[in-house]
């Protein structure tokens, strides 16, 4: 007889809250996210993350708390940590973009509008904006 499943539990190790958050205040690329005037504590959950309301979906169910910052021309693939290349959306938006963006990517920007027609007409626009960046390397 087998014995019952269990989940295993990984303990990390301690981390000092306020000297991360220290030490994310004097990263340069990151600190263009936060509002001019604020500063992170402790309960803030990530620098890349705002309570401005999201860009994509007008309306949240549940109501959206937490909102992303969404680099239009991913860092990875070359785009600038600057304002102008930023957008706030919810998670599921952030999420959205970035499948449809790997999408247009795998299939050089040509996809049938029976793919298309399943994101939000924002979350094409700005995956097409960001597909586009990409491919001219250039804001």
């Amino acid at each position: 007889m087998n014995p019952p499943f269990r989940p295993t539990i990984r303990i990390w190790a301690t981390v000092d809250r306020e000297e991360l958050y220290e030490q994310l205040r004097t990263v340069p690329d990151l600190t263009h996210v936060l509002p001019e005037g604020l500063e992170l504590t402790a309960g803030d959950l990530a620098p890349r993350m705002t309570t401005l309301p999201c860009l994509v979906h007008s309306k949240h169910i549940p109501e959206s708390h937490v909102n992303h910052r969404h680099h239009v021309w991913p860092l990875a693939d070359g785009g600038p940590s600057t304002n102008d290349n930023t957008v706030v959306v919810c998670p599921t938006g952030h999420g959205n973009i970035h499948a449809l963006l790997k999408e247009l990517l795998m299939h050089d920007g040509v996809l049938p509008y029976s793919r298309l027609r399943q994101f939000a007409r924002q979350e094409r626009a700005i995956a097409m904006l960001g597909w586009e960046r990409i491919q001219r390397k250039a804001m």
